[in-house]
């Protein structure tokens, strides 16, 4: 993990390791003044960046970069079983797939129909009122099925397509919120998926048919930041981790200690969490956007903040470092591949 790439409220960064500790080097290109980053993700020979103005593409490590999709795209997500297909998912909500590594990009129309899209809207307004709002945030992928692709919606719900992307179904029985944040597959049941709302952590063990809720001990709800890792020969647990904020969103500007955020871990498929600690603040004042693990040792992991920090881990999240803070918003980290 000797590169990150950190993309946030203002572009991108990249922090590296050196031999005294990490140092963060940030870009002040004008192509990125002002420019949100949502989403990276990186593929063979090409990194792509999510942005508030367009999917951007770089073939030369993050030197120079070329918009290959227009828009709000609030994320870029590569299929596992081919990295050559990814999808992207924008704000008003809808998605994209390509089949050539990100050069070039197709819109799915069939994601939400005029009625299901009348739906998409916050409690006690009008659908006019927010439909804008509906933006795909995350795309989950089943490991066992290629063809069945899941898009996770905020002020949306679940999605469920069994033929790549062309059609789609609602998947929203159990689910107390739609305003879905991330979707996470069990790395060994394929029928299994966990989804990240605004009122915590849901479980599927019948591939999006049906949800459970999975409550945190602290009544903690609102949520963003998933992760499964599967077990290794160093530790035959599954562990999922997850980083939950104990004041509701409305609250947080009112709030002393802002969101009340905090990384909990669960080694029983999300019956119970325990606060991770060694190395983190008691809680976050906002909120834990991202933990992502390095594709080269999924024992380093890596987690941003809204507070402007990242921290990482060299086991699997049971100790934590801070690598840098004085950021603006952290909304995505990408470990690079040599």
């Amino acid at each position: 993990m000797a590169n990150i790439m950190v993309g946030g409220s203002q572009g991108i960064a990249m922090l590296q390791e050196q031999p005294q500790g990490w140092e963060l080097w940030e870009r002040t290109d004008p192509e990125w003044a002002g420019r949100r980053v949502w989403s990276l993700a990186q593929v063979p020979g090409a990194i792509l960046a999510g942005t508030d103005a367009g999917l951007l593409r770089s073939v030369d490590g993050g030197t120079s970069w070329e918009t290959v999709l227009p828009g709000d795209v609030r994320v870029v997500a590569p299929d596992p079983a081919d990295p050559r297909r990814l999808f992207a998912g924008l704000q008003p909500a809808g998605a994209w797939r390509s089949d050539d590594g990100g050069a070039t990009w197709c819109e799915l129309t069939g994601l939400g129909s005029a009625e299901e899209r009348a739906g998409w809207h916050l409690p006690g307004a009008t659908p006019l009122e927010t439909v804008p709002l509906a933006r795909v945030n995350a795309f989950a992928f089943d490991p066992a099925e290629p063809a069945v692709v899941y898009a996770g919606i905020e002020i949306g719900g679940i999605y469920r397509s069994d033929d790549g992307g062309d059609s789609w179904r609602a998947c929203n029985e159990g689910l107390s919120s739609l305003d879905v944040h991330r979707l996470v597959p069990h790395p060994l049941e394929p029928e299994t998926i966990f989804a990240a709302t605004e009122t915590g952590v849901y479980r599927s063990v019948d591939r999006g048919a049906s949800w459970k809720g999975l409550p945190f001990e602290t009544g903690a709800g609102y949520t963003r930041a998933l992760l499964a890792l599967a077990p290794d020969a160093a530790d035959d647990r599954f562990v999922l981790l997850a980083g939950p904020a104990e004041v509701d969103p409305w609250g947080w500007a009112e709030e002393a200690d802002g969101a009340r955020c905090r990384l909990v871990r669960s080694v029983d498929d999300g019956a119970t969490w325990r606060p991770l600690t060694f190395g983190l603040p008691d809680f976050f004042e906002g909120l834990i956007a991202t933990i992502v693990a390095d594709p080269a040792d999924p024992h380093s992991l890596v987690l941003g903040s809204w507070d402007g920090r990242v921290f990482a881990s060299r086991d699997r999240g049971l100790n934590w470092t801070q690598i840098a803070e004085g950021l603006d918003e952290v909304w995505a980290l990408l470990p690079l591949e040599e």
